[in-house]
């Protein structure tokens, strides 16, 4: 059963230009909880501490023209959520990889959809990704707001990414209990000039859970391989996610 969540909306734009609508705390968090998040990441950090972070939005797209990342977008496997998507938000959530990274996700979710058709799995639902690349300030802000983000996280180096683990896309219906929020997401954002409405969302007492079931066995598996690290936070909760990291050592 999911946990009841926790929220307090402010649609006021932080100075990081993040929404402070989203760096509220939905779920409440125990210390123990940070605690075990930070080492099962430091792995991550220790991989990736010689390599620059990103600073600023100006590097991560210099980056993108130079070829060094690549733009995630809609797949037959997965849909990046409506932010991720927005033109006019990627000064504020860009939509990047690096290549290597970019090739992981390609993997992790061919493999998922092997198996996924192997128990019959609707072809149509879709892995939601919800966070790629961020800069150092995006990162901070996220740390000081109290959210499960760390320091020196490989997503400033654009090499992790997060899967929503409580919710997925059937097409571009999403299933997820998170209606509410996204309406509120939808007011923050219209004040960046960049609104999104408020999706039509898809019935939540269908969700399967097995769609998360086998994603979390593949990753355990690529675990295993050396190819990956993940960490599941906030499980049993509306705001379940995958926290995904690639091995440097590992190049699909």
């Amino acid at each position: 059963m999911l946990k009841k969540t926790f929220v307090r909306i402010s649609n006021k734009i932080n100075s990081s230009g993040l929404p402070a609508t989203l760096l509220k705390n939905f779920i409440r968090l125990s210390k123990s909880e940070i605690i075990s998040v930070r080492q099962h990441t430091t792995i991550e950090r220790q991989w990736y501490d010689q390599i620059k972070p990103f600073e600023t939005i100006d590097e991560i797209m210099r980056s993108y023209n130079e070829g060094k990342l690549a733009k995630i977008t809609e797949d037959q496997n997965y849909l990046p959520i409506l932010r991720l998507r927005n033109q006019l938000l990627v000064d504020k959530f860009p939509p990047f990889l690096t290549i290597n990274t970019k090739k992981l996700l390609d993997e992790i979710c061919k493999n998922w959809r092997k198996h996924c058709d192997k128990v019959q799995i609707d072809p149509k639902i879709k892995l939601a990704l919800t966070s790629l690349v961020r800069t150092i300030a995006q990162q901070d802000t996220l740390i000081k707001a109290g959210k499960l983000a760390m320091p020196n996280s490989p997503h400033l180096r654009g090499e992790a990414f997060d899967i929503d683990a409580s919710g997925y896309y059937l097409d571009r219906v999403p299933i997820n209990p998170r209606n509410k929020e996204q309406k509120e997401f939808s007011k923050a954002f219209s004040k960046l000039h960049a609104k999104i409405g408020s999706p039509k969302f898809g019935d939540y007492k269908k969700y399967n859970s097995k769609v998360h079931e086998i994603l979390i066995t593949v990753l355990a598996k690529m675990r295993n391989e050396s190819k990956l690290n993940f960490v599941y936070e906030y499980p049993g909760t509306t705001n379940a996610c995958l926290h995904i990291c690639r091995n440097p050592n590992y190049s699909p």
